[in-house]
């Protein structure tokens, strides 16, 4: 018989197998968890880096197509259904006239030539004319073709001569409110308050909304519109036609004549 030392002993030792196991039992599940850890986050590093798969519950896996970013062909484009802006058109003094071109000397001594052709048009004083009317020294503004890219009339394709749709002979003119009628002087105040002389004859034309008037209808405080020519002395308008009242803002055919602030109606080149 084994006296109770020995026992206690043997029992001690069968205790510490127990114990051991049992802490065994504990890690080895932990480490399967640890495991399953780090392939779950491998799965979702990989997700991560790949944008066309997303994981799901239930190992269920949705592809989604890549954005994918290109030029493309075709011509549309996010402005494609808005109008573009019309050139404008190039106005100075007719220096040079063909049977199929005109030549322009601007300001700053630029000079364009545009080709004409059976399809442009001429204008006076809002009114259509033939291209006899033309005349060098005379004020023009030449309108062309519009562009996709709206530039002004100064600016077209290198080795390119552009077509001018219409022409518009610029009449002299002034602009303003009738400060005084004296006889055959009508003296007005223009847009930046400057008094400007203006000469009628008996010749002189009147109209007042485009109805005929006459001299008696130009009264002080109304505003007119003068077009003719520079007098001899270069200070003051010989007029030809007196229009009353505030001009319509009409940007049609022979809108590049006189506009309501006394200006020419169009705006010169590199404006």
């Amino acid at each position: 018989m084994r006296n109770a030392s020995e026992k206690t002993e043997s029992e001690g030792r069968q205790e510490r197998r127990g114990l051991l196991h049992s802490r065994a039992s504990r890690i080895i599940p932990a480490a399967g968890l640890t495991v399953g850890l780090a392939l779950g986050s491998y799965g979702i590093a990989s997700a991560a880096t790949n944008p066309t798969t997303q994981s799901r519950p239930g190992s269920q896996v949705v592809s989604h197509p890549a954005p994918t970013t290109g030029t493309g062909s075709g011509s549309g484009t996010a402005n494609s259904g808005k109008k573009r802006p019309p050139r404008r058109p190039f106005v100075g003094t007719l220096a040079a006239l063909t049977s199929t071109s005109v030549t322009v000397s601007g300001p700053g001594g630029t000079s364009r030539t545009f080709v004409t052709n059976a399809s442009t048009t001429y204008h006076k004083d809002r009114t259509t004319v033939t291209r006899d009317a033309l005349a060098t020294g005379e004020r023009i503004a030449v309108r062309v073709v519009p562009s996709p890219s709206g530039q002004n009339a100064s600016a077209s394709p290198s080795g390119q001569t552009p077509t001018a749709v219409a022409v518009d002979i610029v009449s002299p003119h002034l602009a303003g409110t009738v400060v005084s009628v004296s006889g055959n002087t009508i003296t007005i105040a223009d847009d930046q308050g400057m008094w400007r002389t203006v000469n009628v004859t008996a010749s002189t034309t009147y109209t007042d909304a485009g109805t005929s008037a006459t001299a008696s209808d130009v009264t002080s405080g109304t505003f007119i519109v003068a077009v003719g020519s520079v007098d001899a002395n270069h200070m003051a308008l010989d007029a030809t036609s007196v229009r009353i009242g505030m001009p319509a803002f009409n940007r049609g055919p022979g809108a590049a004549g006189p506009s309501a602030s006394g200006g020419d109606g169009a705006t010169s080149s590199g404006a």
